[in-house]
């Protein structure tokens, strides 16, 4: 079972709302407003859906991707 997961996603579709400068901008904003927080853990740093996807992928093609031995157990038995 997994546990400990904590995870939200919105999509909006800004273009049809604001015009391509302005929508710059105010992402800008949300995401140093967001990254600015305060964190419950000081060791955790606080992440944005695909700001790390580069250098995630450079590492799991490296190192490889750790997955929890019985959900790979369940994997193998597909």
């Amino acid at each position: 079972d997994e546990y400990g997961i904590s995870q939200i996603f919105i999509a909006i579709e800004v273009d049809k709302l604001i015009d391509g400068p302005t929508r710059d901008a105010k992402l800008q904003r949300i995401m140093d407003y967001v990254t600015s927080a305060e964190r419950a853990d000081e060791n955790q740093a606080i992440r944005l859906p695909g700001h790390e996807f580069t250098t995630l992928l450079a590492e799991n093609r490296r190192n490889g991707i750790t997955v929890d031995d019985s959900v790979w157990a369940k994997i193998q038995a597909l």
